[in-house]
């Protein structure tokens, strides 16, 4: 993904709020969060400063363009990392996504193919491919 530190902030506070949607963050969802802030260079204070106030930058999101899949993507993996889907993050995920502009028929494909393999890691490429 190419985004900007702005949006890649935005990024981990999305999926900070989504770890906290079931009203606990599980440890597996914690270490997912902060590889993700690795693979994209943040700073521990960076990360910091996103968890410590996460509503401050949820509204830096990729709005439009090739992007938003790929932060769908990385929201969704989050999602099932426990191997458990909540309806609460569910919730949190469809609320998301329609910040992001995208349609709830292309959410609910999108949901449902990740239920569907849950036990099973998904790719980003394969994910791009299902949602063709």
């Amino acid at each position: 993904m190419n985004l900007t530190k702005s949006q890649q902030k935005g990024l981990i506070a999305h999926m900070i709020k989504l770890a906290n949607a079931d009203g606990q963050i599980d440890p597996r969802e914690l270490i997912f969060v902060q590889s993700i802030a690795l693979k994209m260079q943040l700073s521990s204070l960076d990360v910091q400063d996103v968890v410590s106030s996460p509503d401050r930058h949820l509204s830096s999101a990729p709005y439009q363009g090739e992007e938003q899949l790929p932060f769908l993507f990385y929201l969704l993996s989050l999602m099932t990392i426990d191997l458990n889907v909540d309806e609460g993050e569910k919730k949190y995920l469809r609320s998301s996504a329609y910040k992001l502009r995208l349609d709830a028929a292309t959410v609910d494909k999108a949901i449902a193919f990740m239920e569907a393999n849950v036990a099973h890691p998904v790719s980003l490429e394969a994910f791009l491919e299902e949602m063709k």
